[in-house]
């Protein structure tokens, strides 16, 4: 048997398709970490604003603040045209230049409302234009704390005038309805308290974005009705904010770049990832090797040779379903012995330190994994994948002997699979022909296993999926070895 594997390989390094692809792999691999690093912290161009800034001041040529009709739509226009002209000011990545954009608004009309007012008041045009100048300075002076402790002070006013509502309030419906507003008071106060304490500014930074999303995961938990009974979706997407409010947390609290795409150690993490690693290359190697290695012995008028060796004709389809697989495996292997030098010389090695942070629903606690485990991990999570779509490749090119369509069907099915799963979840949803979801696809990835989460449907676990995989393993299996051995080649 040992020697059949050791010929089978031997045939297969000698088939330029391998190198070819492996080729292709490095130099996608290498492309992909050239522009993660290159535009990884890339400013949106000014030309954006400076656009939209004449589109704006054209437009505005075409309204009379002098018409009735057009006023409100005169005073709207150049609201928005001083506020794009105060941004270009700014780096578009700078705290400013988001603030302007979300916070001056009402500043910026109320100033422009008094200004073109059929009765202007200059009193209170000068009250407007005072409050707008005290703006612009602390803009100019880098005083982002301003804003952030003015919002603070608004955002306890507000709690304590709920809490007080709800010690005068008896209705209970009410009563429920404050407790609500009181928690998104309390988040949003938690989360001013955070940025001012962590010294995290509006400029545009890992820690202003993982604020951002703590404060998004908090604002949903905070409305999700632990007490009302939930879909099986609505379960997962409570999940996925439990999960990010705990990630974004630990970057604020350590100040630690956990989604930081231009380091080596993210390359290496995602490298297996089913839904955007290069998993496909060790697919792609599997139904290529599988959907050729029978059908090429019969091409080339070599299967007699090989059948007239003391070797019962199922060891030999069994060794060349091995090596079919095994090469799976040593594709990985190259992959990431690839990715971890090209990554290395573009990222730096240095950057092979980052921390993978995961949250465990198990534990309930975030978890520090090693880069290389969490690798393994998912190439073990995603194995069976490869090994069903190659066993397909493979039992249809025994079957048929026709190479592009053993090639061709697996490529197009694993391609499209996520397509597939969509369509087996919208039947389970409509309750209508929910035998789909024991289909294949559903379950020949663990990724959903990993650290305790839920798996794609309800009510499957990770020894029911493993049984469905090697249900239809065995189906595609069994038939394949009866065909080879009874299959009449005298005539070939």
């Amino acid at each position: 048997m040992s020697n059949l594997i050791k010929n089978e390989f031997s045939k297969i390094f000698h088939k330029k398709a391998i190198y070819i692809i492996c080729i292709i792999m490095f130099l996608i691999i290498g492309v992909n970490d050239y522009f993660m690093n290159k535009y990884s912290e890339e400013e949106m161009p000014k030309s954006y604003i400076t656009e939209n800034l004449e589109y704006m001041q054209e437009y505005l040529k075409t309204l009379s603040p002098d018409n009735p009709n057009q006023k409100e739509e005169y005073i709207i226009t150049q609201t928005q045209i001083d506020l794009l002209s105060l941004q270009t000011k700014y780096d578009t990545n700078s705290w400013q230049f988001n603030v302007i954009d979300s916070e001056l608004y009402d500043y910026v009309y109320n100033l422009n409302m008094h200004k073109y007012a059929t009765e202007k008041n200059e009193e209170a045009i000068n009250q407007a234009q005072q409050e707008y100048d005290k703006i612009v300075e602390k803009l100019d002076a880098d005083d982002w704390k301003y804003f952030a402790n003015d919002k603070l002070k608004i955002a306890q006013e507000e709690l304590k005038t709920l809490q007080e509502q709800k010690a005068n309030t008896q209705d209970t419906v009410q009563i429920k309805e404050l407790d609500s507003q009181i928690k998104a008071a309390e988040n949003n106060v938690e989360i001013l308290k955070l940025r001012i304490d962590n010294d995290i500014s509006y400029a545009n930074s890992y820690k202003n974005t993982a604020i951002n999303n703590y404060q998004k995961a908090l604002l949903f938990l905070a409305d999700y009705d632990t007490e009302k009974e939930h879909t099986y979706e609505e379960q997962k997407e409570y999940n996925e904010y439990l999960e990010q409010r705990e990630i974004n947390k630990y970057i604020i609290e350590t100040g630690t770049d956990v989604y930081a795409n231009n380091t080596l150690s993210y390359a290496i993490k995602s490298l297996y990832s089913s839904g955007g690693g290069f998993i496909i290359f060790a697919v792609l190697v599997g139904i290529v090797i599988a959907g050729t290695i029978v059908s090429d012995e019969f091409s080339k008028g070599t299967i007699k040779m090989l059948l007239i060796r003391p070797y019962s004709r199922t060891k030999i389809l069994a060794s060349k379903y091995i090596v079919s697989l095994l090469m799976i495996l040593f594709i990985m292997i190259v992959m990431l012995i690839g990715q971890l030098l090209i990554g290395g010389i573009i990222f730096g090695f240095d950057t092979l330190n980052n921390p993978v942070i995961i949250y465990n629903f198990e534990t309930q606690q975030i978890q520090n994994v090693g880069v290389f485990a969490y690798a393994a991990m998912q190439a073990v999570a995603v194995i069976p994948s490869c090994i069903l779509i190659t066993t397909l490749a493979f039992a249809i090119n025994t079957l048929t002997n026709n190479a592009p369509l053993s090639i061709g069907l697996p490529l197009i099915g694993y391609m499209n699979y996520e397509v597939i799963n969509q369509l087996i979840q919208m039947a389970i949803e409509a309750k209508k022909f929910e035998f789909v979801k024991y289909f294949v696809t559903e379950h020949w990835t663990f990724e959903n296993f990993l650290f305790g989460g839920l798996p794609g449907i309800q009510g499957f676990t990770v020894a029911t999926s493993l049984l469905i995989c090697a249900i239809y393993l065995v189906i595609m299996l069994i038939p394949t070895f009866i065909y080879f051995k009874k299959e009449n080649i005298k005539n070939i």
